[in-house]
């Protein structure tokens, strides 16, 4: 195995470790996004210059990522994994919404990642029942009912 096989060999090992990791931390992102230059640098070296032009652009897409996920992770919360602290909510955020195990609030901004989906869903509905009972019932729930989970 030659130097060149061996860097490529620790790139694409560095993009799937990061990429696996990528929904715990935003630093994992930027690490992808690092993993794919070196990937695309490996490319171009090779001579495969089709693959170094798409993993380039895979390095710019995750880093866009990574840089939302840490603008978001200093300031609005964004969770512990995220590197902001506690989820730090206003009333403009509501109502939060889900996706998978992923909390977002009315603009769409990501605020938290739960442990899995039932959790997820289980905190956006206590968080806005929360919400609906602090300031009365708001306009984005008047003409809807809040059902009381048995036991919870």
């Amino acid at each position: 195995m030659n130097a060149l096989t061996a860097f490529g060999l620790f790139a694409v090992s560095a993009m799937l470790v990061c990429y696996a990791l990528d929904s715990r931390s935003h630093w994992w992102t930027l690490g992808f996004a690092g993993a794919c230059m070196l990937g695309s640098t490996y490319g171009f070296l090779q001579g495969a210059w089709p693959f170094g032009l798409v993993e380039g652009v895979w390095s710019l897409v995750a880093l866009a990522s990574w840089r939302r996920r840490s603008r978001l992770g200093a300031g609005t919360g964004g969770g512990p994994d995220e590197g902001g602290g506690p989820m730090k909510l206003s009333p403009g955020d509501f109502p939060l919404h889900v996706r998978g195990r992923f909390l977002h609030a009315r603009d769409d901004r990501f605020l938290f990642t739960a442990p899995d989906e039932q959790a997820a869903a289980d905190l956006v509905e206590r968080l806005n029942r929360d919400e609906a009972g602090r300031k009365g019932r708001p306009r984005w729930l008047r003409n809807r009912t809040v059902k009381a989970r048995a036991g919870g």
